[in-house]
């Protein structure tokens, strides 16, 4: 099952599909170069893809690409699933943009941050995203209207990753 695979993704636009419990690859596929980030969620059972030049492709467990859209024209950093695997949050730039990937629509953009989003975390069990990057804080964020709840400055270089413990109840940067 996906619980047991590892996804490798490299620059050169290589994915591969491994099986950790038989030590086998199970299936791979070519993308343009570029890959900058990737996520999936095992609920949707999906792989998102963030690529240098701000397209994100979908792929389903076994590789086989499900959609793809336009989300910038510039550089992703990040991006993150909602807990449901029914949208999207795609970091660029100095802003977070929220998609509904069902209909690969823009739905909600987090616009305020100070410099560039080198990360975006969606909250495994809220409707909350992190962010951080170059200006050395992390913003919080309401999913659903795209307010910014709080600001934590005191990093002393610029925050390059974001995670979030599997209940919600500790973030990491």
């Amino acid at each position: 099952g996906t619980d047991a695979t590892l996804f490798v993704a490299q620059q050169d636009g290589s994915i591969a599909a491994w099986d950790t419990t038989n030590q086998v690859k199970r299936c791979s596929v070519s993308v343009k170069k570029g890959i900058r980030k990737l996520d999936y969620c095992q609920k949707a059972s999906l792989l998102a893809i963030a690529e240098h030049r701000g397209k994100v492709k979908l792929f389903d467990a076994n590789l086989r690409l499900e959609a793809e859209f336009q989300a910038n024209t510039g550089l992703l950093q990040d991006c993150s699933f909602s807990p449901d695997g029914k949208r999207l949050a795609v970091a660029f730039d100095d802003v977070g943009v929220i998609w509904d990937i069902e209909n690969l629509v823009e739905i909600n953009r987090l616009e305020g941050h100070l410099a560039g989003i080198f990360s975006i975390a969606w909250h495994p069990q809220q409707e909350r995203i992190a962010t951080g990057g170059a200006a050395r804080n992390v913003c919080l964020w309401d999913a659903r209207t795209g307010q910014l709840l709080m600001r934590v400055e005191g990093h002393r270089s610029p925050i390059t990753t974001l995670s979030w413990d599997l209940a919600g109840n500790s973030l990491l940067s």
